[in-house]
């Protein structure tokens, strides 16, 4: 996990560097991304019961030089997400419904290519991956007497992550800079947790839509 968490830190100087080298030839980035997200579960228990949390992002990007249809697209991407779930232990006490909301921060590095159509140029392809290391994750626990608690849970889950991503954007040139509207589909690729306590999600994914500028 150190060698991972160096790897991340080392990729964020690379990009600094590069910025600082090429910054003539760079185009840059930003963008506000609004969605839903719903975690995957590997007990059965929750599959059922697992509702979509409002998600967002921010992200601001650097787009390398390209002389062709395709172009790679960095940046550094912070992310909100969670989900809740309603689960149902009357195997242990009779039905009693539980809900919990999880709540996760992530600082994410995404690597993505995009591919502009030739005979359409306002329109693109986007796919990659993103390495995101987790900033918090925490719990809402609401119980059938409806009293609550608060928990963090970061220590249940991975420091760094992977993601990978693809959507279809179109763009609008704008005087000096380019508007675009992305939406976007990501999925973790490995398990984010070993735990099987309740509401612990293995897997997240988020639908959304991003919109931004270019310049």
């Amino acid at each position: 996990m150190v060698i991972l968490k160096n790897s991340f830190y080392f990729l964020l100087s690379l990009i600094f560097f590069l910025n600082v080298a090429y910054a003539q030839e760079f185009n840059y980035g930003l963008s506000f991304g609004l969605g839903k997200t719903s975690g995957i579960f590997s007990e059965e228990r929750y599959n059922n019961s697992s509702d979509s949390e409002i998600n967002y992002n921010l992200m601001a990007s650097l787009y390398l030089p390209s002389n062709s249809n395709f172009r790679v697209q960095t940046g550094l991407k912070y992310i909100k997400l969670g989900y809740n779930v309603d689960v149902d232990i009357r195997t242990i006490i009779g039905p009693s419904p539980i809900n919990y909301t999880t709540t996760f921060s992530f600082l994410a590095l995404p690597i993505n290519v995009n591919y502009t159509l030739p005979f359409l140029s306002n329109v693109y392809f986007s796919g990659g991956l993103e390495a995101a290391y987790l900033m918090s994750a925490s719990s809402k626990v609401l119980y059938n007497d409806n009293s609550s608690s608060n928990r963090d849970i970061s220590d249940q889950y991975k420091d760094l992550n992977f993601f990978f991503a693809f959507g279809i954007g179109i763009t609008v040139p704008f005087n000096d800079i380019t508007l675009f509207i992305h939406p976007e589909y990501t999925r973790s690729i490995k398990a984010l947790t070993e735990s099987t306590s309740f509401g612990s999600a293995s897997h997240l994914e988020s639908i959304l839509i991003n919109v931004g500028f270019r310049f």
